[in-house]
């Protein structure tokens, strides 16, 4: 009997003895694999709102040829310093168009300009003299701005006498109208008709108009 008991306990110690060995062991640490790194597979964002981004620096944007829609009349202000100034150019500066023409009219052979189209005659100067004259006569000048057509004295004359003139103007002509010089005379008939001649010269410049 008691040869039995001690062999009970002795078996008993040994599996105490495992389990201790086996509770021992598993404090230990091992050797384990890390978790794999997370894959680098694309993820979309779908917001109804944007999402606020935050910029440093300064980023260098390609925006393309956008197209850009201007409602009303925008007001622009240029500021420059007079180091710097913005050039400007006049459009209807003299300079830009000079123009000068010479006419022959006679009694009954009146001279002609053209206004070219899209542009407005500004006559600034204008030369006149009744070369010959067989009969009282006169120096007109007919031009037509804003539709409306108006003739010009230039210079009056007679048997006999050669008069001239020199004088500053400001007259228009409208595009595409004609400025016309012709020489009217008084009583005039038999052989004088067609012997009352003027020599008239006329400066001034052109601007364009829409």
């Amino acid at each position: 009997m008691n040869s039995f008991d001690n062999k009970l306990k002795k078996i008993g110690v040994g599996l105490g003895a495992m389990a201790l060995l086996f509770a021992v062991g598993s404090l230990v640490p091992g050797n384990t694999k890390a978790a794999p790194p997370p894959s680098s597979t694309p993820v979309t964002v779908v917001n109804t709102n944007p999402i606020p981004v935050s910029v440093s620096g300064t980023p260098s944007v390609n925006v393309g040829s956008p197209t850009v829609s201007i409602s009303g009349t925008p007001t622009v202000s240029v500021t420059n310093a007079a180091s710097a100034a913005v050039y400007t150019r006049g459009a209807d500066n003299p300079a830009q168009q000079p123009w000068q023409w010479g006419f022959d009219p006679t009694d009954t052979n009146p001279a002609f300009y053209s206004v070219p189209n899209g542009k407005r005659l500004v006559i600034e100067f204008t030369s006149a003299e009744l070369a010959e004259a067989a009969c009282p006569s006169y120096v007109e000048l007919s031009t037509t701005a804003g539709g409306n057509q108006l003739y010009w004295y230039l210079l009056t004359g007679g048997p006999g006498a050669s008069p001239r003139t020199n004088m500053p103007t400001r007259i228009y002509a409208d595009a595409n109208t004609n400025v016309e010089v012709l020489v009217s005379t008084v009583n005039c008939s038999g052989g004088n008709v067609g012997m009352n001649q003027a020599d008239v010269e006329m400066s001034g410049y052109l601007v364009n108009v829409p």
